[in-house]
């Protein structure tokens, strides 16, 4: 994920490969949701605790309308993220049809929710197979689709027994 992010896209900032005494480790986002000042192990919290950014609104917004066929009001939202994040991919927005603007909303799910642990509904929103990177702890390089029993969370047994509204 990292390497596709366009060197023009402020968010490439976020992550690192290196700590701040310049000694190289792996890639994390240090800078994405935390406050650079804040000290580690102070046991008093000045920041904000983060539910919903911003970002995802207007990708939800964009989404929406790009799925109803309301393409202009889908760019509006895009465009403004991306006015926000990266204005070369921002100044493409007003060509796109519907299936590159849904291509590009995809990417921005993907990008600026990257290590928040909303990929597994996007990629099913969006019917996308997802390649995971040499480095995964759980399926190094593995390709698994959107449809992959692996990713169906079951039902526990018990509650299929002991729920009288569940049917077989």
């Amino acid at each position: 994920m990292y390497n596709s992010i366009p060197d023009t896209d402020v968010r490439k900032k976020w992550f690192t490969e290196t700590d701040e005494k310049g000694e190289q480790y792996e890639l994390t986002n240090w800078w994405k949701f935390y406050n650079s000042k804040r000290i580690f192990g102070n046991r008093e919290w000045y920041d904000d605790e983060v539910y919903m950014r911003v970002a995802e609104m207007y990708l939800i917004n964009a989404e929406a309308n790009a799925r109803e066929n309301n393409l202009s009001d889908a760019k509006i939202s895009l465009k403004a993220l991306l006015d926000e994040r990266d204005t070369e991919a921002a100044a493409k927005v007003e060509q796109m049809g519907k299936e590159g603007l849904l291509d590009e909303i995809y990417f921005n799910w993907r990008l600026e929710l990257w290590a928040e642990g909303r990929g597994l509904l996007t990629m099913k929103r969006f019917q996308k197979s997802i390649t995971r990177c040499a480095e995964d702890a759980m399926l190094p390089g593995q390709t698994y689709d959107y449809k992959d029993e692996r990713l169906t969370f079951k039902i526990p047994e018990k509650e299929i027994i002991n729920n009288p509204n569940l049917d077989d």
